[in-house]
């Protein structure tokens, strides 16, 4: 049975343009002097052929230039952007939407980049290319086949949908496969919409054949229930080979998608696929089955049917929770100061229509809503590439009891912050190039026990670190035999003030001070051994998070130029928001100076919350180079 109309038609017009395409550029090579072309590289990829074409830009293949691995790379023209303010919004709103989501069976962004011509968008690949293609091939699925995919598209949606995210353009060209055609992810949310309680969406999107009676006729409608009338027209294709309304006529679809009706249903098909398929085709959206209820219909529960068995029909209910505003976190307010500058931005994209007191009043409401929900997101993400780094991480420090290779000029380095603290701000953030006020989302707390502890008995606390990592550290001990003395850690002072100590300022001298509005010097400046700002930025960030609960981010601008900011706590729960300049002092030795200049706290308290920071910092220098010559690892770190 021949294929639907629509996809024929599509295919010959595919077809003929890459036929016109091919004849131009044998024309071309007819009347030119043959050249080798260089690939294009972006980043660590090099750019490939052309795998696919939106409405914002084409889709091209990227290899990494190290691994090898494969991904899609969407290219946005920067002068398209700049022509027109609706593609400018579109693509960051995409943007925003896109680093919302985290399923299987939803396409990964990994990383956004950008050059003088282009914005590109690092996503995942998969090599079976689009449903529409496949569908092409085959003419119709068997329903095993169209079962399993068909599952794992609506448990997808049924994830978004908890999530208050609508697709709104569902169709073939948008589902993707791997290899084997086994999987299936959902791509392309240029036109994906989040949809509050109580709230109905106006704007009119998607492909026509494709499109629910609602859009059709430009009422307002609920964004979840035209996703599930686009779902019911690709099983229907995907089971008949057909579309269900189809006409080369434009007026008369349009007619046959607002009455309902479509092709009757083949014979061969069995009882609960019809069934399924009709329930999500009816007109009256409320009365259109939900995702939830898609999920729990015969046709996919029943798991012994066909002899297939679900993916993914029930995922982990910790990772992927079904309701996730019965979350007893979002019932807490998310004031401003623990924001990441980035994931505000984003919020206003994702919100634009609201105004940044009506975003700042939903944010900080002790009562659940969707606005806490997608904020939410945004942080388990930035919190997963945070793990994700120092997962992937080659260089650990000895303070996390990894073994380190070194020689006498590969010293071992603190890791530099996670990547996208440092550069993601020039990559991952489209439109904007603010800095945050050196306000930081909360820090999960980390498995030591340290930042409990008053920064003075930084000592015992390290004591209690060696019983832990005895284990790991006799391994290395044992192999060779080592002189009583090496066990002894040297008390450096790596770590010191620059000029004089911080005031000691009595309560008196303070009153005095209020009342005379004075002044104090805000900039407190101190100094270490490091080769890199990255380097001191890595053992600056690992100590606040151990000891101070706190943390240390950075945002890299032009010519390498890169601003740091840190937020740190102490045991009397007072907070403190600065930002660090990091300048080299000599260029015969590895010193560098850092400058801490608060934006929010108490000076007085922070400058003595700067000492105990320095004296935490030799410790753990003193710590490091005791657990490394002891390892045999080097001589000396400094």
């Amino acid at each position: 049975m021949p294929f639907l109309s629509y996809l024929v038609r599509r295919t010959q017009q595919h077809n003929q343009a890459k036929q016109q395409q091919q004849q131009q550029s044998q024309t071309k090579r007819s009347v030119t002097m043959p050249t080798i072309k260089k690939k294009k590289e972006i980043g660590d990829y090099i750019l490939g052929k052309t795998i696919g074409r939106g409405a914002s830009g084409r889709v091209k293949l990227g290899i990494h230039k190290q691994t090898g691995e494969k991904v899609a790379i969407k290219l946005i023209s920067r002068s398209q952007l700049l022509a027109s303010s609706t593609t400018s919004k579109s693509v960051q709103r995409e943007l925003a939407v896109l680093q919302l989501l985290h399923h299987p069976h939803l396409v990964d962004l990994h990383q956004v980049l950008q050059d003088t011509s282009y914005v590109y968008f690092v996503m995942e690949y998969l090599e079976g290319g689009e449903l529409f293609h496949y569908l092409a091939e085959r003419g119709r699925l068997q329903e095993s086949e169209a079962r399993m995919l068909f599952a794992q598209l609506v448990t997808a949606l049924n994830w978004c949908h908890a999530h208050h995210i609508s697709h709104r353009d569902l169709k073939p060209e948008n589902l993707l496969l791997d290899k084997d055609k086994q999987t299936l992810k959902i791509a392309d949310f240029g036109m994906a919409a989040l949809q509050p309680f109580n709230t109905l969406l106006k704007t009119s999107c998607g492909s026509p054949h494709y499109a629910s009676p609602e859009i059709v006729r430009g009422k307002r409608y609920h964004g979840p229930a035209t996703d599930v009338w686009s779902c019911g027209v690709i099983l229907y294709a995907m089971v008949t080979g057909h579309l269900p309304f189809d006409d080369e006529h434009m007026g008369r679809l349009l007619t046959k998608i607002k009455t309902g009706r479509y092709r009757s249903l083949p014979d061969y098909l069995s009882v609960d696929i019809k069934d399924l398929i009709k329930r999500m085709l009816v007109v009256d959206p409320h009365h259109r089955m939900t995702m939830p209820e898609i999920m729990a219909h015969p046709w996919l529960t029943n798991k012994s049917f066909l002899g297939t068995e679900l993916r993914f029909i029930h995922p982990n209910k910790e990772q992927f929770k079904l309701y996730p505003l019965n979350d007893p976190e979002l019932q807490k307010p998310i004031y401003t100061s623990e924001l990441e500058g980035r994931i505000w931005e984003t919020l206003k994209v994702l919100w634009r229509d609201k105004t940044e007191q009506e975003l700042l009043a939903a944010l900080s409401s002790e009562r659940t809503n969707v606005q806490k929900l997608t904020c939410k997101l945004l942080q388990e993400r930035s919190f997963r590439l945070e793990q994700q780094y120092y997962n992937t991480s080659s260089v650990s420090l000895p303070l996390r009891r990894a073994s380190v290779v070194t020689t006498e000029e590969n010293i071992p380095m603190t890791p530099p912050l996670r990547k996208e603290s440092i550069d993601s701000y020039m990559h991952d953030s489209f439109s904007f190039d603010t800095v945050s006020y050196c306000h930081l989302p909360p820090t999960p707390r980390s498995t030591s026990s340290a930042y409990l502890q008053e920064p003075h008995n930084i000592l015992s606390i390290l004591q209690q670190h060696d019983s832990i990592k005895a284990d790991a550290a006799d391994l290395f001990v044992m192999t060779k035999a080592i002189e009583s003395t090496v066990l002894n850690p040297v008390s450096k002072n790596i770590w010191k003030m620059c000029s004089k100590e911080p005031i000691e300022v009595s309560w008196w001298e303070k009153t005095c001070d209020y009342f005379k509005r004075k002044s104090p010097e805000k900039a407190i400046a101190i100094e270490c051994l490091a080769k890199h700002e990255c380097e001191v930025a890595g053992k600056l960030h690992q100590v606040l998070e151990e000891c101070f609960r706190g943390k240390l981010s950075g945002r890299m601008y032009p010519y390498e130029k890169i601003v740091w900011n840190g937020m740190m706590k102490t045991t009397t729960d007072n907070t403190f928001y600065f930002i660090c300049h990091m300048t080299k002092t000599s260029l015969i030795e590895p010193r560098m100076k850092i400058e801490f200049t608060l934006a929010e706290g108490d000076l007085y308290q922070f400058e003595s919350s700067i000492k105990d920071l320095i004296y935490c910092l030799n410790k753990y220098e003193n710590e490091s180079d005791w657990v490394t010559r002891v390892n045999g690892w080097t001589a000396e770190i400094i």
